[in-house]
């Protein structure tokens, strides 16, 4: 008799280790908007923008407003685009900037920063200027 309630419990004990888990609500939902990278081309919900081909890229924070950075392959220089704005001192010190705001419409503004140190900033540039022309 005490073999048959052993074998009952060890059985009950397996069925109720088969009951599925509860997802947790941290995996049923992402807190921000995904971004989408296709042939060069960062897609986000606000901009989209050309990656510079060799350039690494580092997206935002989920929760924070969209933003990414393009990094160079020399790991030192960056061309930043921000949803909305973004100052001169919240860029690296000890390099050179330019700051550009680009207007997109409908109240959408992207700040594109760069930022490279002053030996290999006027050789950016071009770069800059073609990520900066191609924010939509």
């Amino acid at each position: 008799m005490t073999s048959l309630r052993f074998c009952s419990l060890l059985l009950l004990c397996a069925l109720a280790a088969c009951i599925p888990a509860r997802v947790p609500d941290n995996l049923d939902d992402t807190p921000g908007p995904p971004v989408v990278i296709v042939d060069q081309v960062y897609r986000g919900e606000t901009f989209s923008a050309q990656v510079p081909a060799g350039w690494r890229i580092i997206t935002s924070e989920a929760r924070a407003p969209q933003a990414v950075i393009f990094v160079a392959p020399d790991e030192q220089s960056t061309i930043r685009l921000t949803a909305g704005t973004l100052t001169e001192a919240e860029l690296p010190a000890g390099e050179e900037h330019e700051l550009r705001v680009i207007d997109l419409g409908e109240g959408v503004r992207v700040t594109a920063a760069l930022s490279a140190p002053a030996d290999v900033f006027a050789a950016l540039q071009p770069t800059f200027e073609a990520v900066a022309a191609s924010v939509q």
